[in-house]
C-alpha cells in the first residue's frame, strides 16, 4: 500500500513477455555497477520524495519487520536509522531482546555479528554453514 492507501498490484501478463532472438544480454559485474553510480536519490526537485524510493522503502520496511519477529531492531547509524528508526520504534514493542539489522554488499565490511542461520537438510557434523574453510 502506498501513501495514498491505495492497494497496488503487479503481476506477469503472458502475453506480454516474448523471447527475442540473439545472444543473451551481457550480465553488468558489482565494480561496473558501483563505478558507474546508477541510483535514483531520496529526494526529487524540488524536494519531493521519489516514488521509486517509497515503494521500496515501504517493501524494505515490511522486510525488517517480518525478521524482527516483534522484538526491537537496532540499526547502523546513517540513511538506514534515517529512514526506518522511528517507524520500527512506534510498531516495535520494547522489552524483548534487540535483533541487529546490518547492510551487506559491495564494498561494506562483512557484519561483525556472525550469527548462524537456520538451516534444512543438515549438515556433516562440526561443519558450520557459513564458514566454507572448515568443510572438507
Amino acid at each position: 500500500m502506498d501513501d495514498c492507501s491505495i492497494w497496488q498490484a503487479v503481476w506477469l501478463e503472458p502475453t506480454a513477455v516474448r523471447r527475442v532472438p540473439g545472444p543473451a544480454p551481457r550480465i553488468t559485474g558489482w565494480a561496473t555497477l558501483v563505478a558507474q553510480r546508477h541510483s535514483t536519490p531520496p529526494v526529487e526537485q524540488p524536494g519531493y520524495r521519489s516514488p521509486q524510493w517509497e515503494a521500496a522503502a515501504g517493501v524494505a520496511l515490511a522486510h525488517l519487520l517480518v525478521a524482527s519477529a516483534g522484538a526491537p531492531v537496532a540499526l547502523p547509524g546513517g540513511l538506514l536509522t534515517d529512514m526506518f528508526g522511528r517507524e520500527l520504534d512506534a510498531l516495535l514493542p520494547p522489552g524483548r531482546p534487540t535483533r541487529t539489522a546490518a547492510l551487506t554488499g559491495p564494498g561494506l565490511p562483512f557484519p561483525e555479528d556472525r550469527s548462524r542461520l537456520p538451516m534444512t537438510g543438515g549438515l556433516p557434523r562440526d561443519v558450520q554453514h557459513d564458514d566454507p574453510h572448515t568443510a572438507g
